[in-house]
């Protein structure tokens, strides 16, 4: 009788402690001062086991002690910083082919200067509205909702967790800018600015019909 109350005993232990880190695992992403608060009240020795515990369950192949990443931890570190890149991508190339067009219409054509001075001069606005706009995108990044890869700084160093930030990095700025190049659909007729009859003449070859006089 006294091993069947043992055995309760531990099942209804073991039940509170599945029951207790679920919810520690809840508010690492909600409150994480108050896991820290947690973590700060166990004796040094609860602590290691607890550190033991962890990284013998989820991470056997660490490399250095270190925990391999979950699968889940990847794939948000991958959208943590690809996803403000396709902002950047985006912005960058909208401005530079606005800009590089308007001052190829004006001003390349007042200082007879060729097409390529226009797009190094729309290159530096785009860079300069990317510095200005990093901010912003990054807030709106975080307005949709992204949740932290919850990686450690030793993780980061990871060849894995490295490789992982930037294919996302390259994916979301490659796919920004090709949606940024969406400027170069738009009709000649359609722009604010006055486009030299030279540059009509390049269209009307590839296709674009010219305005109406």
């Amino acid at each position: 009788m006294n091993l069947d109350k043992m055995e309760d005993a531990i099942n209804s232990l073991h039940a509170n402690t599945v029951e207790s880190l679920s919810r520690i695992a809840e508010l690492s992403e909600t409150e994480p001062v108050l896991v820290e608060n947690i973590a700060a009240k166990l004796s040094p020795k609860a602590q290691q086991e607890l550190i033991l515990l962890v990284r013998s369950e989820m991470c056997p192949d660490g490399v250095d002690g270190i925990p391999r990443p979950r699968p889940i931890q990847l794939k948000r570190l991958a959208v943590w910083y690809g996803l403000p890149m396709v902002g950047f991508g985006f912005c960058d190339n909208v401005i530079m082919i606005l800009a590089g067009d308007y001052m190829d219409s004006t001003l390349c054509v007042s200082l007879g200067t060729s097409t390529l001075f226009a797009a190094a001069l729309g290159n530096i606005v785009s860079d300069v509205g990317g510095v200005g706009l990093g901010g912003v995108i990054e807030d709106l990044g975080n307005k949709f909702g992204m949740k932290h890869h919850g990686l450690t700084h030793p993780q980061l160093s990871l060849k894995i967790s490295l490789v992982t930030k930037y294919v996302g990095i390259a994916l979301g700025v490659t796919l920004g800018c090709v949606v940024g190049m969406f400027p170069l659909l738009i009709p000649d007729s359609w722009k604010p600015w006055v486009v030299p009859d030279d540059r009509r003449q390049k269209n009307e070859l590839f296709g674009e019909a010219a305005p109406a006089s």
